[in-house]
């Protein structure tokens, strides 16, 4: 059974009108190119509103790779 390690992290704050799909696109590919460098995959990444960013939009990442 392979094991993996997980990441979740969060960035990509967004203005309240930039909700255009090319802009998120954009904000996933430059994070996905960053962390494939280190030997993550993509799992998941939603769009969501949280309180630390006082309701702006951020990008939700979850992250997995094989433990070395």
């Amino acid at each position: 059974m392979q094991k993996w390690e997980h990441l979740v992290e969060w960035g990509g704050i967004y203005n309240e009108e930039c909700y255009e799909h090319d802009q998120i696109m954009g904000k996933v590919k430059q994070f996905t190119q960053k962390r494939e460098q280190d030997g993550w995959e993509l799992v998941q990444f939603q769009l969501l509103q949280i309180k630390e960013t006082n309701g702006k939009p951020v990008i939700f990442f979850v992250w997995k790779r094989e433990k070395k």
